[in-house]
């Protein structure tokens, strides 16, 4: 069952399961067109199919444990077992053509797709334990810092404070487009911030992220084990339907960067007056 059913919402419910079994139900009415009398043949094939494989499971427990008073139980849950089967059988033969179709073979279906969830969290769980062996270092050898800056300005400034704060290799990088807003990019720096320097990376195009990952891949290549973080300005509107009007540089850099094993994007807020 993948993770997201087990979320609880505000009230302690399995929201998403809720909404997701309410989506298919009307789903199937819209299929039915509202017929209930085709919905029952679904409603019986299920119902009976969770009774006997309940009471199955309870019979395989009984006779597993074995405790005091066994033979009682066993005999009830295996008649319980064998009465239900009996009736699911009989519905499903007899209500096949008219609904029950759906149910027999959506089951089969389902469970393969079941098994590949939990093989996959069985491989995430085996990849995020830890081993006595391979235990990660405290701390990577080498650890720069990049600000992609377009300009100098207040969110800017404060993505190179944060900056300063992961550690002293940092690096302020602007994509140049223009070289004489480069050379003004340059002198803002000096002024306000005159212990960096700032690295130019040339391009004729005006996206940023070829040069970027051009650069962050060379900065791999001559330090290899460097933990690189990409400390960005990131403008926060002050109304929802402003961040449709500014680029979402934010959003494509996590989205390039999300499978490189050293980078981490940190995005350092500015929030914008009304």
């Amino acid at each position: 069952m993948p993770h997201g059913f087990l979320h609880r919402g505000d009230r302690l419910a399995f929201s998403t399961g809720i909404i997701f079994l309410g989506s298919l139900a009307a789903f199937l009415l819209v299929v039915f067109r509202g017929n209930v009398d085709s919905l029952i043949h679904l409603y019986a094939v299920g119902v009976f199919l969770a009774f006997c494989m309940s009471n199955t499971g309870m019979v395989v427990h009984w006779w597993k444990t074995r405790g005091r008073g066994w033979q009682t139980s066993f005999l009830i849950n295996a008649v319980a077992a064998i009465l239900t089967g009996a009736v699911l059988i009989i519905v499903a033969v007899t209500k096949f053509a008219f609904g029950a179709w759906i149910v027999i073979i959506l089951i089969p279906a389902i469970i393969p797709i079941f098994l590949i969830i939990h093989r996959h969290y069985d491989r995430v769980a085996d990849q995020l334990r830890i081993k006595p062996t391979k235990v990660p270092p405290v701390m990577t050898t080498t650890q720069i810092a990049i600000v992609p800056i377009d300009d100098i300005n207040y969110a800017s400034l404060r993505a190179i404070s944060f900056a300063r704060t992961q550690c002293n290799e940092i690096v302020v990088l602007h994509i140049a487009t223009d070289a004489d807003e480069a050379v003004k990019v340059e002198r803002k720096l000096k002024i306000y911030a005159p212990d960096l320097k700032l690295t130019i990376v040339e391009t004729p195009f005006r996206s940023i992220m070829p040069p970027l990952l051009t650069y962050v891949n060379v900065l791999h290549r001559q330090h290899p084990n460097a933990f690189i973080s990409i400390v960005l300005p990131e403008f926060v509107p002050a109304h929802s339907w402003e961040r449709f009007l500014h680029n979402h540089t934010a959003d494509q850099l996590i989205k390039s960067f999300k499978k490189y094993p050293n980078v981490a994007v940190i995005l350092v807020p500015y929030l914008l007056e009304q």
